[in-house]
């Protein structure tokens, strides 16, 4: 049960990501306007998590479950 919930942990934030893929320059224009502290931590925000996705591991592994991003 441990493991599925850290499995699904994972995978939320793979979501979230894509979600942040989906967004529409405007919509962040529109919310942080310009409130350059606002920018800043958006993008420190984004600096941190490239960690994640600057790999050239395409599958995590947790105990018997698979996660493929390959397509990602």
């Amino acid at each position: 049960e441990k493991r599925v919930a850290t499995v699904e942990e994972y995978v939320k934030v793979w979501f979230q990501y894509q979600s942040l893929w989906d967004m529409q320059i405007d919509m962040i224009v529109d919310r942080l306007g310009d409130d350059l502290e606002m920018w800043n931590e958006l993008l420190l925000d984004l600096k941190k998590a490239r960690r994640l996705f600057d790999t050239t591991e395409t599958c995590k592994s947790f105990g018997p479950i698979d996660v493929n991003y390959a397509q990602v």
